[in-house]
């Protein structure tokens, strides 16, 4: 690298850092299963970690951009609301991503009160079953599935 050269200089170490966060580019499926993470997981098995190994945080969560969403939420809670909280500021500049919990919730809840009849329904099909009744064996299959699906429901 020359003198007065505007190129800054490129990482020696193995890890990540200097580089964008995976998460910025993720898609639904990525997002959802926490793909993205996948590389920084297994570096970290094989390594240990230093602040220089880890990438930039995602957009959404940088303090600038954090910084952002809670001024423009107070300034329209101090332009518009005769008695200005705090804290509905707060809810004003998040309430995407408490909608987006709340959703999240329910559909846990639900998952798990209906996981209990699913297995219900999967015992009175194996007793079927081995009493020699005919009975659909796709709909074992049905069971199964539909109870697995409802038990990676808690790792969203």
């Amino acid at each position: 690298m020359s003198k007065g050269s505007d190129e800054t200089p490129k990482k020696k170490g193995k890890g990540f850092g200097d580089i964008t966060s995976p998460e910025d580019r993720a898609n639904i499926f990525s997002t959802l299963t926490f793909w993205w993470a996948t590389r920084l997981t297994w570096f970290a098995y094989r390594n240990n970690l230093t602040m220089d190994d880890l990438w930039f945080p995602a957009k959404v969560d940088r303090s600038e951009t954090v910084r952002a969403q809670i001024s423009e939420a107070w300034d329209y809670e101090l332009k518009n609301v005769p008695k200005p909280h705090y804290a509905r500021a707060l809810s004003r500049a998040f309430r995407g991503y408490f909608a987006k919990s709340i959703i999240g919730m329910f559909i846990y809840a639900g998952a798990q009160v209906a996981a209990p009849e699913i297995l219900r329904l999967m015992i009175i099909w194996v007793t079927e079953v081995r009493y020699g009744i005919p009975v659909d064996p796709k709909l074992g299959y049905l069971y199964a599935m539909a109870l697995f699906l409802i038990s990676m429901t808690g790792s969203f």
